[in-house]
């Protein structure tokens, strides 16, 4: 839909052709500082000069409300200290019963956990993983009309 400014692209709401991405929305609220002040003091002691330099990153709270999805996080590692501590326990129970039979327990036992978690891990992340691509997909495709506040996909 072409406006009367000749942009290709129109708010869906109001029409207006002042449109951003939301990526460019989020990049354009951080703002870099850097300030710096010197300072003199003069006391019956004597004279003091001092000087400091500041350094920092601001955001807004626009470019906050339109951050990209968080990247998801991983159960492996979760997963991995479940299996170290379930390893330990039996190694504990072995050592406390000083029987053989305990090996030939809480080997297979051990072995089947590790498989189950290591298994649902996988699916649990990739899983998370695809919620994720859909939920950029969507945020990549979405604009703000600087206008009116509609966010909208193109």
């Amino acid at each position: 839909m072409a406006t009367s400014t000749g942009s290709a692209f129109a708010c869906v709401k109001c029409g207006s052709d002042r449109i951003k991405s939301l990526k460019l929305v989020h990049e354009d609220g951080f703002m870099r500082n850097l300030s710096g002040t010197t300072g003199v003091a003069v006391s019956r002691g004597g004279v003091a000069v001092g000087a400091a330099t500041t350094k920092g990153v601001s955001q807004s709270e626009t470019s906050r409300r339109y951050a990209p999805p968080a990247t998801p996080q991983t159960t492996s590692l979760f997963a991995q200290a479940l299996f170290f501590a379930l390893i330990l326990a039996l190694i504990i129970a072995y050592v406390a019963s000083n029987s053989p039979w305990m090996l030939l327990v809480a080997v297979p036992v051990a072995v089947w956990v590790y498989v189950k978690v290591r298994r649902s891990t996988v699916v649990s992340n990739a899983r998370e993983q695809s919620r994720y691509s859909e939920a950029m997909g969507a945020w990549e495709r979405s604009y703000l009309c600087e206008r009116c506040g509609q966010v909208f996909a193109l």
